[in-house]
Protein backbone atom coordinates (compact mmCIF):
# COMPACT_ATOMS: atom_id res chain seq x y z
CA UNK A 1 0.00 0.00 0.00
CA UNK A 2 1.70 3.30 -0.65
CA UNK A 3 1.79 6.04 1.72
CA UNK A 4 -0.57 8.37 0.01
CA UNK A 5 -2.74 5.58 1.01
CA UNK A 6 -1.93 4.41 4.40
CA UNK A 7 -5.01 3.74 6.44
CA UNK A 8 -5.88 5.80 9.48
CA UNK A 9 -6.41 2.59 11.78
CA UNK A 10 -7.03 4.29 15.35
CA UNK A 11 -9.49 7.13 13.30
CA UNK A 12 -11.37 4.53 11.95
CA UNK A 13 -11.56 2.15 14.48
CA UNK A 14 -12.86 5.03 17.12
CA UNK A 15 -16.40 5.00 17.83
CA UNK A 16 -16.96 7.72 15.82
CA UNK A 17 -16.56 5.83 13.00
CA UNK A 18 -20.16 3.87 14.27
CA UNK A 19 -21.67 7.08 13.23
CA UNK A 20 -23.20 6.38 9.33
CA UNK A 21 -21.20 8.72 6.83
CA UNK A 22 -18.69 9.96 9.23
CA UNK A 23 -15.31 10.71 7.35
CA UNK A 24 -12.00 9.35 8.37
CA UNK A 25 -10.65 12.69 8.50
CA UNK A 26 -13.23 14.36 11.32
CA UNK A 27 -13.13 11.50 13.48
CA UNK A 28 -8.99 12.11 13.46
CA UNK A 29 -9.55 15.92 13.96
CA UNK A 30 -11.81 14.86 17.15
CA UNK A 31 -8.97 12.79 18.48
CA UNK A 32 -6.39 15.26 18.35
CA UNK A 33 -8.70 17.13 19.98
CA UNK A 34 -8.60 15.17 22.97
CA UNK A 35 -12.36 13.54 22.17
CA UNK A 36 -12.23 9.58 22.45
CA UNK A 37 -15.73 9.00 22.51
CA UNK A 38 -18.81 9.64 21.35
CA UNK A 39 -20.81 10.75 24.68
CA UNK A 40 -18.04 12.73 25.03
CA UNK A 41 -20.02 15.16 22.08
CA UNK A 42 -23.15 15.10 23.95
CA UNK A 43 -24.84 18.57 24.53
CA UNK A 44 -21.90 20.72 23.19
CA UNK A 45 -22.32 22.51 19.76
CA UNK A 46 -20.60 21.57 16.73
CA UNK A 47 -19.26 24.92 15.92
CA UNK A 48 -17.41 24.97 19.61
CA UNK A 49 -15.63 21.41 18.95
CA UNK A 50 -14.94 22.98 15.39
CA UNK A 51 -13.24 25.84 17.50
CA UNK A 52 -11.60 22.98 19.37
CA UNK A 53 -10.25 21.50 16.67
CA UNK A 54 -8.93 24.38 14.81
CA UNK A 55 -6.79 24.72 17.70
CA UNK A 56 -4.83 21.56 16.97
CA UNK A 57 -5.52 21.38 13.50
CA UNK A 58 -5.74 25.04 11.84
CA UNK A 59 -5.94 23.76 8.20
CA UNK A 60 -9.47 21.93 9.27
CA UNK A 61 -11.95 22.53 7.00
CA UNK A 62 -15.21 24.20 8.25
CA UNK A 63 -17.15 23.05 5.12
CA UNK A 64 -16.22 19.05 6.13
CA UNK A 65 -15.91 19.28 10.02
CA UNK A 66 -19.09 21.21 11.05
CA UNK A 67 -22.04 19.02 8.74
CA UNK A 68 -19.83 15.82 10.31
CA UNK A 69 -19.96 17.33 14.04
CA UNK A 70 -23.78 18.19 13.90
CA UNK A 71 -24.48 14.53 12.60
CA UNK A 72 -22.38 12.82 15.20
CA UNK A 73 -24.37 15.01 17.90
CA UNK A 74 -27.87 14.27 16.35
CA UNK A 75 -26.49 10.37 16.40
CA UNK A 76 -25.61 10.16 19.86
CA UNK A 77 -28.25 12.21 21.04
CA UNK A 78 -30.96 10.45 19.27
CA UNK A 79 -29.56 6.78 19.23
CA UNK A 80 -32.71 5.65 20.31
CA UNK A 81 -34.81 7.17 17.76
CA UNK A 82 -32.73 8.06 14.40
CA UNK A 83 -34.68 9.79 11.85
CA UNK A 84 -33.17 7.72 8.32
CA UNK A 85 -33.47 11.07 6.83
CA UNK A 86 -30.95 12.69 8.90
CA UNK A 87 -27.86 10.64 8.33
CA UNK A 88 -26.72 12.40 6.07
CA UNK A 89 -23.60 14.59 5.82
CA UNK A 90 -26.36 16.72 3.45
CA UNK A 91 -28.90 17.26 5.70
CA UNK A 92 -26.61 19.04 8.48
CA UNK A 93 -25.16 21.27 5.73
CA UNK A 94 -25.75 25.02 6.26
CA UNK A 95 -25.24 28.07 3.68
CA UNK A 96 -22.88 29.73 6.26
CA UNK A 97 -20.70 26.49 6.56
Amino acid sequence: MSSSKKIDQEAVLSSFMHVPNMPVKVARWLLDAGYHDLFELQGRSAESLFREIQKVDFMAESKIALPALRLAIYYYENRDCIDRKLISLSAWRRSDD
